[in-house]
């Protein structure tokens, strides 16, 4: 809330005080202006007694009067123009502006924390100079001259000559009745006669002579001598001497009146001289798009006064403000002007007073026959309804009656007036109240609401505020004043008067309510001060108001903006934007930044205007295109005349649009890739168009990781090679770039406004500072290097310039500017430098914009004569948010964000790869032949060079002699045996997808190109496969920064579904087949010993292609083993005109593999083995690529398996027993249908077979549906031995029974029938075997109760030794006849080695399979 500097008592004694005239000679003012002051300026500071005084009421009791003021002021006749008085009141309110200097305070009201003015100087000023210039009015004496000071200078030559002449003319004034003004209190004024003595230039004898002789004349009590001028013109005047002078001539309004009534003229004619405007008003020097509404048509008022311009305020008194004022007054002339101002009024003026109140005492008894005691005046004094004494020729006016001048009722007033000014405020208020109730009775509005003005106001300052505050007189006055008066000057000061008793009430809504109904169209400054003031007293409620506030602010500087005081206007403007600030009040706040904006550039504070427009631009704003467009424009226009402020040497401006979202802000390092040409396809590589995150970022890094543990032969530590740097990416470290290739930043724009936004000459901006990172090159001493001014001159680097670039309205658009270091050193790229307009080019569409969107939409209106500002804008950039330590978990810290800092370091070689006829369709398993080129287009020789890859079985390289040779596609054919022995070293390292590319000599020289073969195979599940295929290579020269360089391409192929093979090894049970003279076996032509072991292959080929494909068939060519123990061949002999599979077809194949025995010589080596089903020439399996792909599939197999930590070490003992290691190749080939045109096509697929009875799937590692698991360990109760029960996949013995399979049995004669029944155990191991035989009726998880049971000795444990039999008799009972399956003997052995490792009785044993069903028949003998 905005205190006043006074209380609301200090005030109103301050309005009202005893007026006096002073007269002075024209010798007397030459006297006071050696001072630089006249004779009242003089007397102005000690105008306020410092003593307390006394005077007499009616009663003649003394009573003490404090803090007495005197209103001293010169007689003037003339009424001044009320122009002159609007123009002071307007330059007083423009002067009192505080500006930055505002004392302020911050105010919590609600959610709001309001910065609000603590203090309201122009108010107050302008309450002071309203009261000061307010015309004397008839119907009140207050104002009125009580006495008049004749003023002579002792320095005259007829001194008493020429006080006579004072004295006749202030009479004449008074009585002549050809002034209107000034007013007098009484005919009988007190003449008070002051002999003005220069002390420096007169004599003081003569003085004192001429003094002697007024005293005779007039009497001691009516004169007086003044001694001034101590000092002598133009001595040294002493520090410690004060000046009260000046605070008062800095507010003298009368002062300033009488300087502007030299350019006005007076109204006459019979006019309303209030209505008078001023003879010239000052023009608006901003006119065009900044005209406000202060430039409609201006209002008229008693008290106001429209200026358009604000430069010239303060002029008028700011000569005054420079002169010293009372240079020839020293302290005792100060003392002797204080005791004159003291002398005079108590001896003088207070006894004047003190007898015009008592014969207005007196009159007023005589007339109405009542007590001469005011003090017990009762309602009986003042009532009835006598007639008042009224000039029967004048007529009746608006304001009511008109009354003579000895008018009982105007003469209480008058007693009411003396009484108040004296301090007697009780019987001031007596006279008031009684004065009112005449007046009302009469009907004399003016008169009645001056009296009930001056009893709220006696009732208010009566001391220990006896009676209650009639506010309700108040309110009715000013309402009588404004209504039935017609006489707003009046209605304002009365309500002036009522806002601090208010306050100091705390009715602050009454307050506000007052100042807001007093608010009218007439005054545009008295509306703005009064808005203002009501915004003030709603912060200042118990529950105080925020939205409110802010409101009248709008309206109170809409209304200074109005009165032309553009200064208050933005101030208020100010205070209520803290209110609707961000609070959604979208149409409100535009409004207010808008005139904020414009207000500010009135008043040449272009920061301000433009931060306000700025405001309105940036913000989401509710204007139309229309409205955007010209906001557009003006700020340009603003900001361009602030752009022209700034020093030419000095740093371009920040400009606000368009938004830069700089999170988004890539760096690409290096030169664009080459599109496709043909079947010639380039690298993928990286590029700004694509878009990877930070799953994808990680995999590119764990592949040039793994890539770089080959290649790099140095010691330093690993620094991934990154090119394409974004807000995925590690940006701790400064990214390193090649001299001579691009750096390519690219920045997202984007337009919040709904007009096109036009960027012209966009470069990045971007520091330089050279530096050497080559041992063998010196670069000599410079300095940093940038292109904020321009590039003219610059040779270390070349920046790319777009000459237009367009932004279409509300759009994000990406722009990419391009950079090319001709020299090593370190670029710091600060952000973007443009020039922004609005519109679309004049010149057409270049720059970013493109032909499509220029036929879509048609060109807007060219900016042809708009505005262009040339500035920058920075690119901020944000590091993640660090959280490893303590401090930085309990903080908000971030980390380093170097990606627009790149380093230009030395030559590097440059490689681009190619793909020579690359498809982008397979089948599963598909093998397609192509190329691949690598181009050396560096300055630098490369070598290292590795292919590191997620899916190493997608490709190959082949070896030397795999060029095909036939028609079979990929493959190359040969003759002779179909098997081979070739060592086990592939070409990968270990299967972790890491492939040296075999360049010719190990190096690829600058500008060399070379082609090397690449077979392709589709992958064994269909649908679309992202293949990533990384190229590192370094250079051949140890680089300083750069270990070394990358290349990525990413392989996008569709995969059609064909074929799908399973299989599963099963160990044979027959004899060995005979043997020819050389003992090869009779059907396979293979060398065998006698114990060599067998096993039985199944192949099942499914055809999954649909019918409606261009694939129909699919035709096997051939069925390879590769096995470093098996060897594969047919049981029956192949048929040559192949195996075909139609669409959902399947087909099964059994092969039989017999073991080889293989010296140590042998050991790495791997057999493969061939059956081909066609006349064409076998495919060597054992060469490249067929071979290639086997082992990436066996390699696939072994990671994707894996082994089980919690099976015991015996347990995987068994499996190894069973693991054959027998892999199976398919070899396929299909025609396919293009139009009219057949393209064949081959293949091949994979089985990996580890173990016996155990189906595995080509391109798959799942189990298949509903079996079991591998191991599973229980404990048999009622027994000491743990057994293992095993799935049907793990078997280390066949069993069966031998039995006849139906019994007749006579149940009469014998109740129970017995069946002799032989179990057979085969051991298919080749070590010896541990087995337990449990016939008994012990369940265990797989066994169930049977009808019969097993009599005799039903546990048995024998040993069986390797690749033996072992016949079992055991007999079965049954109790009836039935079916009964006699499969229910719990089988589990183990090896012999598991048995020495066994403690005591607790072994492990496995349990084995059991027998198939073996039903017998049971049939009664009898039936």
């Amino acid at each position: 809330m905005a205190r006043c500097a006074q209380g609301a008592h200090e005030f109103l004694e301050s309005v009202f005080a005893p007026t006096v005239a002073a007269l002075c000679s024209v010798d007397a003012e030459a006297v006071c202006s050696r001072g630089g002051l006249s004779f009242v300026q003089l007397l102005k500071p000690f105008c306020r007694l410092p003593v307390e005084v006394h005077v007499r009421d009616p009663s003649n009791q003394l009573q003490p009067v404090k803090n007495l003021r005197l209103c001293i002021s010169a007689l003037n006749t003339q009424s001044y123009p009320p122009g002159v008085a609007r123009k002071l009141l307007s330059d007083t309110v423009s002067n009192s502006f505080s500006g930055d200097g505002a004392i302020t305070d911050v105010v919590s009201v609600g959610s709001y924390d309001l910065n609000i003015n603590t203090t309201t100087p122009w108010f107050e000023a302008y309450r002071e100079a309203f009261f000061q210039v307010f015309p004397v009015g008839d119907h009140e004496c207050h104002r009125h001259y009580l006495a008049c000071l004749l003023v002579v200078s002792s320095n005259h030559q007829d001194p008493m000559e020429q006080f006579h002449q004072l004295s006749q003319e202030q009479h004449r004034v008074q009585h002549g009745g050809e002034c209107p003004h000034p007013k007098w209190f009484s005919p009988n004024t007190l003449k008070h006669y002051v002999l003005l003595h220069d002390i420096g230039t007169g004599d003081l004898q003569r003085a004192e002579e001429i003094y002697d002789g007024i005293k005779q004349l007039y009497g001691s009590s009516a004169c007086s001598l003044l001694r001034i001028n101590s000092l002598l013109p133009g001595s040294q005047r002493d520090d410690q001497i004060p000046e009260p002078w000046s605070q008062y001539m800095a507010r003298c309004p009368k002062l300033q009146l009488q300087r502007l009534c030299d350019g006005w003229s007076v109204a006459s004619n019979g006019q309303d001289a209030w209505n008078a405007e001023p003879a010239s008003v000052p023009p608006n020097e901003h006119d065009g798009e900044l005209k406000t509404e202060s430039d409609c048509a201006k209002k008229t008022h008693l008290l106001e006064v429209e200026v358009a311009g604000e430069e010239n305020e303060g002029r008028a008194i700011g000569t005054a403000a420079m002169v010293t004022h009372g240079a020839c007054l020293s302290l005792e002339d100060q003392e002797r002007l204080r005791q004159f101002v003291q002398d005079f009024t108590i001896h003088g003026l207070l006894p004047h007073i003190e007898r015009t109140i008592r014969q207005l005492n007196d009159q007023l008894v005589s007339r109405r026959g009542l007590s001469r005691s005011l003090m017990t005046v009762t309602r009986k004094w003042f009532g009835g309804s006598k007639t008042p004494e009224r000039l029967g020729s004048e007529p009746r006016g608006p304001s009511g009656i008109t009354y003579s001048s000895e008018a009982p009722e105007l003469q209480l007033r008058k007693m009411g007036d003396l009484c108040f000014l004296m301090h007697l405020y009780e019987l001031a208020y007596t006279c008031y109240h009684s004065a009112k109730k005449e007046f009302q009775n009469d009907q004399a509005s003016i008169h009645a609401a001056g009296a009930m003005e001056m009893a709220a106001v006696s009732a208010f300052l009566q001391p220990g505020n006896q009676r209650q505050y009639p506010a309700h007189y108040m309110e009715n006055a000013a309402l009588i004043y404004r209504d039935s008066c017609r006489n707003a000057p009046l209605a304002e000061r009365c309500t002036l008067l009522s806002l601090d008793v208010l306050k100091s009430h705390g009715q602050f809504s009454d307050a506000a309510a007052a100042l807001i109904r007093f608010t009218s169209e007439d005054s545009d400054l008295q509306a703005a001060l009064f808005l203002e003031q009501a915004a003030h007293c709603f912060v200042c409620m118990r529950n105080p108001l925020a939205r409110k506030f802010a409101f009248h602010m709008i309206l109170a500087g809409h209304r200074y903006l109005k009165a032309s005081q553009r200064k208050h206007s933005l101030r208020c403007y100010m205070q209520a934007l803290q209110v609707y600030r961000g609070r959604g009040w979208c149409l409100a706040e535009d409004h207010i930044n808008l005139t904020i904006a414009r207000q500010s550039f009135s008043l040449h504070q272009l920061d301000a205007s433009v931060s306000a427009f700025r405001h309105v631009l940036l913000h989401e704003s509710r204007q139309t295109p229309a409205q955007q467009a010209a906001l557009l424009r003006e700020y340009l226009f603003i900001y361009k005349q602030q752009v022209g402020e700034m020093p030419p040497e000095g740093p371009l401006p920040q400009l606000p649009l368009p938004f830069l979202d700089c999170s988004l802000t890539r760096l690409f390092l290096g030169h664009d890739w080459k599109p496709a040409q043909g079947e010639k396809q380039a690298a993928t590589h990286m590029s700004l168009d694509q878009h990877l995150d930070a799953e994808a970022v990680a995999a590119w890094q764990e592949l040039e990781e793994l890539a770089a543990s080959k290649a790099t032969t140095t010691s330093t530590a690993y620094q991934p090679c990154q090119l394409c740097l974004s807000y995925h990416t590690d940006n701790s470290k400064p990214p390193l770039a090649v001299v001579n290739e691009p750096i390519k930043v690219e920045v997202v724009l984007r337009n919040p406004l709904q007009v096109p936004l036009l960027l012209s000459d966009l470069c990045l901006h971007w520091n330089f500072e050279p530096k050497s990172y080559d041992h063998d090159q010196k670069l000599e001493e410079s300095h940093h290097v940038t292109n904020e001014r321009g590039i003219d001159g610059i040779s270390s680097i070349e920046s790319e310039v777009l000459p237009e670039f367009l932004l279409p309205a509300g759009e994000t658009k990406p722009v990419r500017l391009q950079l090319l270091p001709r020299c090593m050193g370190k670029i710091d790229i600060l952000g973007l430098l443009y020039g922004l307009s609005a519109g679309l080019p004049a010149s057409g569409l270049s720059g970013g914009i493109s032909t499509r969107e220029s036929q879509i939409q048609p060109p807007a209106r060219p900016l042809g004569n708009g505005v262009s500002v040339r500035g920058r804008q920075e690119l901020h950039l944000q590091g993640p948010r660090l959280n490893s330590t303590l401090e930085e978990k309990t903080s908000v810290v971030y980390g380093p964000d170097n990606r627009l800092c790149p380093i230009v370091t030395p030559a590097m070689p440059l490689l681009e790869v190619f793909f020579m006829k690359f498809p982008s369709a397979l089948l599963c398993g598909e093998v397609r032949r192509t190329s691949i080129e690598f181009s050396n287009v560096g300055p630098l020789p490369l070598a290292s060079l590795v292919v590191a890859t997620h899916s190493p079985e997608f490709f190959t390289f082949g070896s030397g002699n795999s060029a095909p040779n036939s028609d079979l596609g990929p493959y190359h054919t040969c003759e002779g045996e179909g098997r081979a022995s070739v060592p086990f070293f592939p070409s990968r390292e270990s299967g972790s997808g890491l492939v040296v590319v075999p360049l010719p000599g190990g190096r690829l020289e600058s500008g060399q190109a070379v082609s090397l073969p690449f077979w392709i195979r589709g992958p064994d599940a269909e649908g679309v496969h992202e293949i990533r295929f990384l190229f590192l290579y370094r250079s051949v020269d140890e680089h300083p920064k750069i270990s070394h360089r990358v290349v990525r391409h990413t392989a996008v192929v569709c995969v059609a579904s064909s074929l799908v093979a399973s299989g599963r090894i099963t160990r044979s049970l027959q004899p060995p087949e005979p043997r020819d003279s050389r003992g090869r076996d009779a059907n396979s032509g293979c060398e065998e010993a006698k114990d060599h072991q067998r096993l039985l292959v199944q192949l099942n080929v499914e055809n999954l292609s649909q019918l409606s494909s261009s694939v129909q068939q699919f035709q096997l060519i051939q069925v390879s083993s590769a096995s470093s123990l098996w060897h594969l061949y047919c049981c029956l002999t192949p048929s040559m005109e192949g195996l075909t599979v139609g669409p959902k077809e399947k087909l099964l194949l059994h092969f039989k593999a017999m073991e080889m025995r293989k010296n140590s010589q042998e050991a790495d080596e791997m057999i493969f083995s061939n059956i081909s089903f066609s006349n064409e020439q076998q495919v060597p399996s054992w060469s490249s690529p067929c071979r290639d792909f086997f082992i990436s599939a066996i390699q696939r197999n072994l990671r994707g398996r894996g082994r089980s930590r919690d099976v015991l070490y015996h347990l995987d003992r068994f499996r190894k027993r069973c693991q054959v290691q027998f892999g199976l190749i398919i070899l396929w080939k299909a025609v396919v249908l293009e139009g009219a045109k057949e393209m064949e096509l081959m293949g091949q697929h994979h089985i990996c077979l580890q173990h016996l009875d155990q189906e595995s799937f080509s391109g798959t590692l799942q189990t298949p549906c509903g079996s079991t698991p591998f191991l599973e360990t229980v404990t048999l109760e009622k027994s000491s031995l743990n057994v293992a029960y095993a799935s049907p996949n793990f078997s280390l013995l066949r069993c069966s029974f031998r039995f006849s399979s139906t019994i007749r049995h006579s149940f009469k004669d014998k109740r129970l029938c017995t069946l002799p029944v032989v179990l057979v155990l085969y051991n298919c191991c080749t070590d010896p075997l541990h087995v337990i035989v449990n016939s008994s009726t012990t369940p265990g998880p797989h066994l169930t109760q049977a009808a019969f049971t097993w009599v005799g000795c039903v546990h048995h444990r024998l040993s069986l030794p390797p690749l033996s039999s072992h016949h079992l008799p055991l007999q079965a009972c049954f109790p009836r006849p039935g079916v009964f399956d006699l499969a229910t003997v719990h089988i589990s052995a183990t090896t012999a080695d598991a048995v020495e490792v066994g403690t005591g009785p607790h072994m492990d044993f496995i349990n084995q399979q059991l027998p198939a069903p073996a039903y017998v028949v049971v049939e009664n003998a009898e039936c």
